[in-house]
């Protein structure tokens, strides 16, 4: 067996940065597709791990282990874009569309939505299930009353993932408490310190932004034009949000997400034959290439001609990808090699929180994954609380601020590749307006710094505690 050369932090820096620099350069200076990069970057990786004493073989099998992990996430998205083409036929989404403009103010679109996404998110336990569902239909919404596509996105994406970190159903926050050895529960109830003022100041946000946008500056024309061409081409009613309440129960009775999407897509199926008029054959379409039809208005055509089994393929591709260039540089040692120096570096829990906060962000940066970070976090960090004397949902609270917000703020991750996919617009277009994302990690980082909230072992954990780092 061929003998493993050590691997230095130079070294492990030279190869993240020539994996990241390939990626970044090619897009930034030749427009070159994100996927297509990772796909090249394959070369770096599988050289490095070569030249460090592995075989192509047992490289090529990790990444390729590694790429199985995303084969659910990647399912899912493939379901959800049936599912949004058969809402579509149903009616499901062109109704929420309809009354969304018959009753959504402008000022107080931004914060409905909010709302809206937070209490589908919580109920469900899923950011993805939320854009897909509600946060569609709230896209056509906003931008039938003028609302910037970025801005609704934003707005979509910050409620979206407020549930998904507090929802116990979520899998992210359920891998957070596990991953640190913190009970459910404690893990939610210690996030509120932190997501009670996040919240308060995201909704104060996005009431003052709503302020902007007022009745009088909208073409009301274009909103009736809208109306009519939806009324006249689809069914509006009780009967085609079905399928939304099929998919809501399903996933709040903690169903699959993939089973879930898919029985909601039979659901659409189903209302678009019996409800719409539409023939079977014509849904089985739907589902694999995308609903189409022409309403005689180019801009709504714009608004219902999208989902689509084929049109999530490029997400899916690049999250595999992605996953392939994670599991080959986790497992020829250069993630953990970069991280040690910083870990040694620890003398505070000032410097903790913050360390914390960058081995998270790296996880979720380089990784591609929240759930990798939440790995890497609990495994690295795990032990530095306990030195510290902090309770494990100190740690655990940190992974969700930074790790399930900062997915979807990089283009290259998992989370912000499936938004742009399914909300249609691009991660760095709708980043400047992902508040809540950004000011929990500050409050996070404030709390760490003046100790507020810092739960720690009484007296009688502490010597427990000092036993069991002694063994």
């Amino acid at each position: 067996m061929k003998k493993k050369k050590e691997l230095t932090f130079g070294l492990a820096a030279i190869i993240l940065t020539l994996v990241v620099g390939v990626i970044i350069i090619g897009k930034m200076v030749f427009n070159a597709p994100v996927d297509g990069m990772f796909f090249l970057s394959f070369i770096i990786v599988i050289c490095a791990g070569i030249a460090l004493g592995y075989s192509a073989d047992e490289i090529e099998t990790e990444g390729f282990n590694f790429v199985r992990k995303g084969m659910q996430p990647f399912f899912i998205v493939l379901a959800v874009g049936g599912m949004v083409s058969t809402w579509m036929a149903a009616g499901t989404i062109t109704s929420l569309i309809y009354y969304g403009l018959k009753i959504i103010s402008p000022q107080l679109f931004l914060i409905t939505s909010l709302l809206l996404c937070s209490i589908t998110s919580l109920a469900t336990g899923t950011s993805w299930g939320t854009m897909a569902t509600a946060g569609v239909a709230l896209m056509s919404v906003g931008q039938g009353l003028g609302i910037p596509a970025p801005l609704t996105a934003g707005c979509i994406i910050c409620g979206s993932y407020f549930g998904d970190k507090m929802s116990p159903f979520s899998d992210t926050t359920n891998l957070a408490a596990a991953v640190t050895n913190t009970k459910l529960m404690t893990h939610v109830k210690h996030m509120m310190y932190e997501q009670v003022p996040t919240y308060i100041i995201t909704a104060i946000i996005f009431i003052f932004i709503g302020f902007k946008y007022k009745s009088a500056n909208l073409d009301m024309g274009n909103i009736d034009l809208i109306l009519n061409t939806i009324s006249s081409n689809f069914k509006i009613g009780f009967i085609a949000f079905l399928p939304a309440v099929l998919v809501i129960v399903l996933l709040a009775k903690r169903v699959s997400p993939f089973l879930s999407l898919m029985l909601a897509s039979v659901a659409g199926g189903i209302v678009a034959i019996f409800y719409q008029g539409q023939s079977l054959a014509s849904i089985l379409k739907f589902f694999y290439k995308g609903f189409s039809t022409d309403t005689g208005v180019q801009f709504v055509n714009v608004l219902v001609n999208r989902g689509g089994v084929t049109s999530m393929f490029g997400v899916g591709i690049l999250m595999f990808f992605a996953l392939f260039v994670s599991g080959v540089l986790n497992h020829i040692g250069v993630m953990d090699t970069f991280l040690k120096p910083l870990i040694t570096k620890i003398k505070s829990v000032k410097s903790l929180t913050v360390a914390t906060m960058i081995v998270v962000y790296f996880g979720n940066g380089v990784g591609g994954s929240a759930s990798l970070a939440a790995v890497l976090a609990g495994t690295f960090m795990g032990p530095l609380y306990k030195k510290f004397r902090l309770k494990s949902e100190n740690l655990s609270r940190v992974i969700e601020s930074c790790g399930t917000y900062g997915g979807v703020l990089m283009p290259w991750n998992g989370h912000a590749i499936y938004a742009a996919g399914t909300l249609g617009v691009a991660t760095v277009a709708y980043l400047p307006y992902c508040f809540m994302n950004y000011i929990s990690p500050i409050v996070t980082l404030i709390y760490g710094f003046t100790g507020f909230s810092m739960k720690k072992y009484d007296d009688d954990e502490i010597l427990e505690n000092e036993l069991e780092l002694n063994a």
